[in-house]
């Protein structure tokens, strides 16, 4: 299927030079990523490197990917500007395939930014994507190293992710009518916390704003299918989260739902996204 990955991760060559010149937090040591916050652990570089993520999406039978600099990596704004040049530098060399996304900035050149869930009530950077027409790819950012190691990813992440939801529907979505906002992780569990928000006063049409979407990533079919019953499939996104994840584990996941659904996570819903991309980087 012609489809799009609408969550992964790419360290371009140059940045990840960059990341192992460093000489402090964040910096890359032998296969292990150093962070300030977030510790200390092993990593693959190459699974990162352009070549790895074209070569899942030919595996996988995709047609392409939004790639981003995670916020969990803690990058600096040299990183970031490197990032910056060496994935409008890829999106060109691939022919569109790879499609990057500012680091919590708003630049002409990208189709939008991701945006660290911690600071996305910053106004002034929504204004921004507003005006330029972007999206904001909402994702967790940074946070403490907890024991056993499933609890950063499933608790520190997730809440991020359900906080940032609950301002958008308490006061973001008003303020921003016409932003787009993909909010990574399904929201954190929005679907979930619906009925508690409005049972504690939230009003009930709030959760249910035209201008957010919800990528699929890290979780399973009990998840989705309470998402699609809460949300509908138009507001559900395709995403893997690799290379954290296999994109293969996360498309199986999918197609349980039948290929109606594939179509509409994979195809329909990134296409009416990313509009602005179809001919941006045509050779």
């Amino acid at each position: 299927m012609p489809g799009t990955d609408f969550h992964q991760h790419v360290w371009p060559d140059g940045f990840r030079r960059a990341l192992e010149r460093r000489t402090k937090a964040p910096c890359l040591r032998a296969g292990r990523l150093v962070l300030e916050r977030g510790g200390a652990f092993d990593v693959d570089p190459a699974a990162y490197g352009p070549e790895a993520r074209l070569a899942e999406l030919d595996r996988t039978g995709l047609e392409r990917a939004v790639v981003s600099l995670p916020p969990t990596t803690e990058p600096t704004p040299d990183l970031a500007e490197v990032w910056h040049d060496e994935a409008l530098a890829l999106a060109r060399a691939t022919n569109g395939r790879l499609v990057p996304l500012a680091y919590d900035i708003a630049l002409p050149a990208f189709s939008g930014a991701i945006v660290p869930a911690r600071t996305f009530a910053s106004t002034s950077l929504l204004g921004r994507l507003e005006a330029l027409g972007q999206l904001a790819f909402v994702h967790p950012g940074p946070a403490a190293p907890v024991e056993p190691s499933w609890r950063t990813p499933g608790v520190a992440y997730a809440s991020q992710m359900l906080d940032a939801y609950a301002w958008w529907i308490a006061e973001g979505a008003r303020r921003f009518p016409s932003l787009r906002v993909v909010f990574a992780l399904l929201g954190g569990g929005a679907a979930f916390q619906i009925e508690r928000f409005v049972r504690r006063g939230l009003d009930a049409r709030a959760p249910f704003t035209a201008n957010a979407w919800f990528e699929t990533s890290s979780y399973g079919e009990r998840a989705l299918e309470l998402s699609l019953q809460t949300f509908g499939a138009g507001r559900l996104v395709f995403g893997s989260d690799a290379p954290i994840d296999p994109v293969a584990d996360a498309l199986a996941t999918v197609a349980r739902f039948g290929p109606a659904l594939e179509l509409e996570l994979l195809v329909s819903t990134p296409l009416a996204l990313l509009s602005a991309e179809r001919h941006r980087w045509a050779a």
